[in-house]
C-alpha cells in the first residue's frame, strides 16, 4: 500500500537498502539479510515506547523488502548452481543431494519471509489501522465506564446521607426539593451512562464489523439499558407531589439502585469492560468451549477432573489476555509446555504458554519444537523459565532461526553442549557468532561442535598431529581432558586461540580440517574462528522476553 498517507509519515533509512544488488556470494546475501534483521531492531528501540504500532510495522516491512530480495536472489543463485552440477558428469550423487538440500532450505527461509509479510501487510491495510484506532477509542471509554461506575456509588451513597441528614421531622416542602434534586442528579447519570454505551457500540462496529456477532449483543445490551432507564424515567414521575410521597418514593428507588435491579446500565457497563479486556473474542458458546477445553486437558495430560480444573483456569485467563488465535490454540500450547517443559514450575505455566505463543506468533514457529528446544535447555543447563525465554527471544531477535532451525536445533544438540562443558550462554554466543559470519544454516554450526567433539576423543593419528603442532599451553589441556579432567569446551576455546594467531593460514586450515573435519571447510576458516568471540554474543539477554511480548500485546 505505498499510496497510503499513514504509511508516508514514517520514513525509515536502512543502510542496507540497494545493498542486495553489490551481494555477490551466498556468505554476503547472508551477511545484508542478518545487518537488516539489526537494522530494524535499531529502528524499533529508537523509536521508543509511544511509537505507534504502524510506525513499528512499517519498520518491520522495509527489513522484510530487503530480505525478501536477498532470498531470491540467493535461491536464484542456488538453483543456478544446482543446474550446473546436475548436468556436469563430474559430479557425485552426494554432492548433488547436498547442493539440492541447500536450494531447499533457502526456498523454505523464502516462503517464510513471504507469509511475514502477507502478515505485515495485512497489519497495515487501511481496515487494520483503524481497528487499531479505534481500540484504542475502546480503551479510553473502559476507563470512563470504570469513573462512571464509582460516581454511581458516590451518588447513591450521597442520597442516604441526605436522607438521613434531612430527618423524619422535616417538612413537606423540604422534603420534595430533595427528592427533586436527587432526580435530576441520578437523570443526569443515567444519560451519561447511556451515552458511553452508544460511543463504545460506535466503536465495537469499528471494529468488529456491522453485522458481527459481538456488535448484535452490545446492540442487544444498549437497547436494554435505553428501556430501562425509559422505565425509570417513569418511575420518577410516579413519585408523586407530596413531599412525603417523593421522600418514600426517592428511599426505594435508592434501594433498588443498591440491588443494582432497576439501574441496569452501571451493569451493562461492567459487561462492556469484561468484553474489552476479551479484545474481540467470541463468547457464543463460551460454556461448551470451556468444557471442551477443560475435557480436552484431562485426555492430553491423564490428568484428575480437578486437575484439568485447574489447568483449563490458566488456558482461559491465558486466552482472555488475548494470546492465541482461539482457546484450543491456548490449549494447546500449555499441553505442550506441560508435557516438554517439565522443571517448570505450576505457578510459571501461564507465563510460559504466554511466551510459547508470542515466539510462535512472531517468528511462525511450531508449538512442538519451540517447546522441545525451551525443554532441553531447562533440563541440560538448569535455567529457570524466565532465563530460558529471555535466551530463546534475544537468539531469535538476533536472526539464529533464519534457517528455521533454533528451536529443532536446540532440542537436538543442547545435551551435546552440555556433555561438552559449554554453559547455555557460551552455546548461544557460538550460535550468534556463526549466524553472523554467514554460516549457511544453523546445522552446519551444531555439526562443527559436536564433530569436533568427536575428534578430540578418538586419538586418531590425524587429530594427534594436528595437536601436535598446536602451543604447549594447548597440548596440556588437551591431555587434561584425555584424563578426564577438563571439557571439550576447555580444548575447543584453546585450539581456536591457537589458531586465530598462526600467522601461517594454509598451516591453520589444515589443523583445521583435522580436528574440525569437513565442516570446517563448509563453514570456512573465517567464520569457524569468530565462533568463540565473547564480544561477538547477545550480550545482556534480561527481559528480551517481557519486550516481545509487550510488543505482542500491544499489537492486540
Amino acid at each position: 500500500m505505498p499510496g497510503n498517507s499513514k504509511e508516508r509519515n514514517v520514513v525509515l533509512h536502512f543502510k542496507m537498502d540497494g545493498q542486495v544488488q553489490y551481494a555477490n556470494t551466498l556468505k554476503q546475501i547472508n551477511m545484508v539479510m542478518n545487518n537488516a534483521a539489526k537494522e530494524y531492531k535499531n529502528h524499533i528501540a529508537a523509536m521508543g515506547q509511544d511509537a505507534t504500532m504502524t510506525d513499528k510495522l512499517l519498520a518491520e516491512k522495509k527489513k522484510l523488502e530487503i530480505q525478501m530480495e536477498a532470498a531470491k536472489k540467493r535461491t536464484a543463485m542456488l538453483r543456478s548452481e544446482y543446474q550446473a552440477m546436475s548436468k556436469d558428469t563430474s559430479t557425485t550423487a552426494e554432492q548433488l543431494n547436498k547442493m539440492y538440500g541447500k536450494l531447499l532450505d533457502a526456498e523454505r527461509a523464502e516462503t517464510s519471509l513471504d507469509h511475514a509479510m502477507k502478515r505485515v501487510n495485512e497489519g497495515l491495510s487501511e481496515q487494520a489501522i483503524e481497528a487499531r484506532e479505534a481500540r484504542g477509542t475502546l480503551l479510553d471509554l473502559q476507563e470512563n465506564s470504570k469513573k462512571l461506575e464509582a460516581e454511581q456509588k458516590r451518588l447513591t451513597s450521597s442520597f442516604k446521607l441526605q436522607n438521613a441528614e434531612l430527618g423524619q421531622n422535616a417538612s413537606e416542602a423540604d422534603k420534595l426539593e430533595l427528592a427533586q434534586k436527587q432526580l435530576r442528579q441520578q437523570m443526569e447519570m443515567t444519560d451519561r451512562v447511556v451515552h458511553n454505551l452508544e460511543q463504545q457500540l460506535s466503536a465495537a462496529k469499528r471494529v468488529y464489523g456491522e453485522n458481527s456477532t459481538e456488535v448484535q449483543q452490545l446492540e442487544a445490551k444498549l437497547n436494554q439499558a435505553k428501556t430501562t432507564v425509559k422505565q425509570f424515567e417513569n418511575s420518577l414521575q410516579s413519585v408523586g407531589r407530596s413531599g412525603s410521597q417523593a421522600a418514600d418514593g426517592m428511599a426505594e428507588i435508592n434501594k433498588k439502585l443498591d440491588m443494582n435491579n432497576l439501574m441496569e446500565a452501571a451493569e451493562v457497563l461492567q459487561g462492556i469492560s469484561e468484553k474489552l479486556i476479551d479484545m474481540g473474542k467470541s463468547i457464543v458458546n463460551t460454556a461448551i468451549e470451556f468444557d471442551g477445553s477443560q475435557r480436552k486437558i484431562q485426555a492430553s495430560l491423564g490428568l484428575t477432573g480437578k486437575g484439568a480444573e485447574n489447568l483449563q483456569k490458566i488456558a482461559v485467563d491465558t486466552w482472555k489476555k488475548g494470546f492465541g488465535e482461539n482457546l484450543e490454540e491456548v490449549d494447546n500450547a500449555l499441553i505442550k509446555v506441560y508435557q516438554n517443559m517439565r522443571d517448570v514450575p505450576h505457578e510459571e505455566l501461564q507465563g510460559a504458554s504466554e511466551n510459547v505463543l508470542t515466539l510462535a506468533k512472531v517468528y511462525d514457529v511450531d508449538l512442538n519444537e519451540a517447546t522441545r528446544g525451551a525443554g532441553q535447555l531447562m533440563s541440560q543447563f538448569g535455567l529457570s523459565t524466565q532465563e530460558t525465554f529471555d535466551l530463546l527471544a534475544a537468539g531469535a531477535q538476533e536472526g539464529l532461526n533464519y534457517s528455521d532451525e533454533l528451536f529443532d536445533n536446540l532440542s537436538e544438540y543442547a545435551p551435546l553442549f552440555k556433555q561438552g562443558g559449554f554453559s547455555a550462554q557460551e552455546m548461544f554466543t557460538i550460535l550468534a557468532n556463526g549466524t553472523k559470519s554467514g554460516s549457511y544454516n544453523l546445522d552446519y554450526i551444531n555439526d562443527l561442535v559436536k564433530e569436533f567433539g568427536i575428534r578430540v576423543q578418538d586419538g586418531s593419528k590425524g587429530v594427534s598431529e594436528g595437536f601436535g603442532d598446536l602451543s604447549e599451553e594447548t597440548q596440556k589441556v588437551w591431555k587434561s581432558f584425555n584424563e578426564g579432567k577438563g571439557t571439550a569446551a576447555d580444548v575447543f576455546n584453546a585450539v581456536l586461540g591457537d589458531l586465530q594467531k598462526m600467522d601461517d593460514k594454509v598451516k591453520a586450515n589444515q589443523i583445521g580440517v583435522a580436528l574440525f573435519g569437513t565442516k570446517w571447510e563448509d563453514m570456512g576458516a573465517e567464520a569457524v574462528l569468530s565462533l568463540n568471540n565473547v564480544h561477538g554474543g547477545l550480550g545482556d539477554v534480561t527481559g528480551r522476553m517481557d519486550e516481545m511480548k509487550k510488543l505482542q500485546e500491544e499489537s492486540l
